[in-house]
């Protein structure tokens, strides 16, 4: 599902800093993966081998059939990130896996491209593939294949999630995402060091930032609390008899509605955009293109989870997006959809929103 999610929905995330460490991670704890330039802090316990083509690092898992090995490459990739996507498909048909899921999820502004894929290993053990690329701006991309047993894959895929929250440029620059159509700088073209890392961290490993709160305010209760759901400047919210809002955005087609819940007294997150999003479901004949994002930290201090899909209705195009954005026990849902593709300015504006959505308990 990448052209939906690569060409038209860029969602910045503010990845979450590990606050409280009485002493922050030192040069030798970082990993760096040769030739693209990031590093991220790499756990005690894994181990690393630099091969002639490859580096490889071992995870340790619980399971009987582990470790987890995570393959790390560089490869020159300057198409858009939907044909890296279908070369995944066609790998996967050739090895005869079955592709499981394809998404895209953001660090440091950055998409990283991910590919799931199931099937059996030589011993006959059912085992999970996960390939990543990291889309910078360069002419060599990060890109990591990570195998594991399919009981193991949890475990295995909470680890690189955590090491990657720590990702930085070896050099202190900030990266940014590629675009097939313009031309790499000489900097971008230029090999990329490996070392040493300076002072300057980016990324989860940084100092975390002060919040930053949507300046709209909408008052609402759950869960037996007060509550203050934020907004962007420019939106605004109309309550309805439901107990939900219609919500409109400066740029916006169309309105969103809005809900506010708790799990003290109501679905887990998890679940409650689950329903939503099968609810939604039923308008289409066919789902062409779907993207999700997992549980991702914004710069409000929320964590965002959201369902993209486009496709056919029996009268033409349809695009249809829920979220829901959590701070402690408290979340909002929401949902919009419009006849035709994701527009550019509506691209903008739901960009806008989930990254200053939060939820603060009143008073």
């Amino acid at each position: 599902m990448n052209k939906l999610h690569a060409g038209a929905f860029a969602l910045t995330l503010v990845l979450a800093g590990h606050s409280g460490l009485a002493q922050g991670p030192t040069d030798k704890d970082y990993f760096t993966v040769l030739g693209t330039g990031f590093a991220f802090v790499r756990p005690a316990s894994w181990k690393v081998q630099n091969l002639k083509r490859e580096q490889r690092v071992t995870i340790p898992t619980p399971a009987a059939h582990g470790p987890a090995i995570m393959h790390f490459y560089t490869v020159d990739w300057r198409y858009s990130t939907s044909d890296w996507q279908d070369t995944q498909v066609q790998v996967a048909s050739e090895l005869k896996r079955s592709v499981d899921r394809r998404w895209e999820e953001e660090i440091l502004g950055i998409p990283l491209v991910l590919t799931k894929t199931s099937g059996v290993d030589a011993k006959g053990v059912p085992d999970v593939v996960l390939t990543g690329m990291f889309y910078s701006a360069s002419k060599n991309k990060m890109l990591f294949r990570l195998t594991c047993p399919a009981e193991d894959f949890d475990v295995a895929n909470k680890a690189w999630h955590d090491a990657f929250q720590t990702l930085r440029t070896t050099d202190g620059s900030k990266p940014s995402a590629d675009d097939p159509s313009k031309k790499l700088t000489p900097d971008e073209l230029a090999p990329k060091p490996s070392g040493p890392l300076p002072v300057t961290q980016l990324g989860g490993a940084g100092q975390m930032k002060k919040p930053v709160k949507g300046a709209v305010i909408v008052p609402g209760k759950a869960g037996g609390k007060n509550a203050l759901i934020h907004l962007p400047s420019g939106w605004s919210a109309v309550a309805q008899k439901d107990g939900g809002w219609l919500v409109t955005g400066k740029t916006l087609t169309g309105q969103l509605t809005m809900s506010l819940a708790s799990t003290l007294d109501s679905d887990p997150v998890s679940t409650a955009l689950l329903k939503l999003s099968g609810a939604s479901l039923s308008d289409f004949t066919q789902v062409k293109d779907r993207t999700d994002i997992d549980d991702q930290p914004n710069k409000a201090g929320g964590h965002v989870s959201a369902v993209f899909r486009s496709g056919t209705t029996a009268h033409g195009q349809l695009t249809s997006f829920e979220a829901a954005v959590t701070t402690g026990d408290l979340y909002v849902l929401f949902h919009w959809s419009s006849v035709g593709p994701l527009t550019g300015a509506d691209r903008k504006a739901l960009n806008e929103l989930l990254a200053e959505v939060t939820v603060d308990t009143a008073p």
